[in-house]
């Protein structure tokens, strides 16, 4: 089983000091996270069986058998928040709170939710991305996702096995407008950077951050890798 691991940041000294871990049985194939309080995070579960052979059924029948969780490591509570999915990877938060954004990877869409009192999460919109979708960023200062996507998901997999076949990505630029009562109604989508796998610095994008003007790549096999974003189209 996985663990969450509880860290005390000092800005002063930008350190990190464990406070706690929690531990669950609910916990395991754990992909990403986002906090939503100080004790209150919401995960994404990467898969479902454990079995090599049965993992690979799994994705390759896109089966919705994968869950987001909830979880208070204060109390220690763990429930499932939605369930169903085809592979949720990347889990964000709205710049104003107001909407949990989960990509899901097989499914090729991002999911706007609402929190519920009891902390379930209940669908508002959908978004299309006809790719395998990875890891999403906010912009807080528009509200709109960077998402990264992978065209032939399965190569990250034999990518592991052979080093030399290529990880195709690219990153998207979603607008969003999160004071709507459904975000996406007028979304545009524009790619931004694309990569064919062969560029030996950046094979397999998992993840993109943009901030004024600049965009952060994060690779699964090649690092890291920063860029000057001089035009977008919205």
């Amino acid at each position: 089983h996985d663990a969450i691991e509880v860290f005390q940041y000092d800005q002063t000294s930008l350190s990190l000091t464990h406070v706690h871990s929690l531990k669950h049985n609910m916990l395991f194939g754990l992909n990403n996270l986002v906090a939503v309080g100080e004790h209150e995070v919401y995960i994404t579960s990467a898969f479902y069986f454990t079995n090599p052979t049965l993992l690979m059924a799994e994705k390759l029948f896109r089966l919705p058998l994968m869950n987001v969780l909830y979880a208070n490591t204060g109390t220690g509570e763990v429930n499932i928040a939605v369930s169903w999915l085809r592979s949720p990877n990347g889990i964000n938060k709205s710049r104003n709170n107001k909407y949990v954004y989960v990509a899901n990877a097989l499914g090729g869409e991002i999911i706007a939710y609402t929190r519920e009192d009891d902390n379930t999460l209940s669908k508002v919109q959908s978004y299309s991305v006809p790719l395998s979708v990875d890891n999403l960023s906010v912009d807080d200062s528009t509200g709109d996702i960077w998402i990264s996507v992978l065209h032939q998901p399965l190569n990250a997999y034999r990518h592991y096995e052979n080093f030399s076949v290529p990880v195709p990505s690219e990153v998207l630029h979603i607008t969003v407008n999160d004071e709507l009562p459904q975000p996406f109604s007028m979304s545009q989508i524009e790619r931004v950077f694309e990569s064919d796998g062969y560029n030996k610095h950046v094979n397999g994008i998992s993840t993109g951050l943009y901030y004024n003007h600049t965009l952060l790549l994060g690779t699964m096999f090649t690092g890291m890798m920063v860029c000057e974003v001089n035009y977008l189209l919205y």
